[in-house]
């Protein structure tokens, strides 16, 4: 099986699409030691989404 971080940060970084439902139920079912790493993910993707944002034309 692989990793539900891996395939967030690969979907949310990489492709710029957001999780599924199912895929969001695999991070809330993650045990409490993977906290830290969601949480540092969900502020690589807040970032991400800011800077791409702060860039674009007007």
């Amino acid at each position: 099986m692989t990793d539900i971080l891996e395939i967030a940060r690969a979907q949310a970084l990489g492709e710029g699409m957001g999780l599924d439902r199912e895929q969001a139920l695999r991070c809330l079912r993650l045990p409490d030691v993977s906290l830290g790493e969601l949480l540092a993910l969900a502020h690589e993707v807040r970032w991400a989404a800011s800077t791409r944002s702060s860039s674009a034309p007007t």
